[in-house]
């Protein structure tokens, strides 16, 4: 159970990575309530959401990402994960030109035998980009 959410979410960050955040419009569930640093405030519905997501397609690329001290808390059908994040943009050389440190927390709801993300919330370690 705990392996198949964390695969969910790689695959879906894995995307987003080359630019396509349509990964994670797959496991969504309909009513998700999501919030980043780039959202004025909460997005209410997979609607708001793809039109949000819409807008960051193709804009986003990094080179390498990093899960660190991830953690699921499972409780029946539903669970919790929580896990600290790297997006990191290399030079040429290999260098680091960007690296961005994230937390995450979603709640994760068992919908017809399929897990689905019912809330998302991503925001800067110590507020603040490096």
């Amino acid at each position: 159970m705990k392996e198949t959410i964390l695969s969910l979410e790689k695959g879906a960050m894995e995307r987003w990575r080359k630019g396509d955040p349509w990964g994670f419009i797959e496991i969504y569930a309909p009513d998700v309530t999501y919030f980043d640093t780039g959202t004025p405030q909460r997005l209410n519905g997979l609607g708001a959401l793809r039109a949000e997501l819409a807008q960051r397609e193709g804009k986003i690329h990094y080179d390498v990402m990093e899960f660190i001290a991830s953690r699921i808390q499972v409780q029946e059908n539903a669970a919790v994960l929580t896990y600290r994040f790297f997006s990191t943009q290399l030079n040429p050389d290999g260098s680091i030109s960007n690296r961005i440190p994230w937390n995450c927390s979603e709640v994760y709801v068992r919908m017809d035998g399929q897990w689905r993300i019912v809330h998302n919330h991503w925001s800067y370690i110590k507020g603040e980009r490096i």
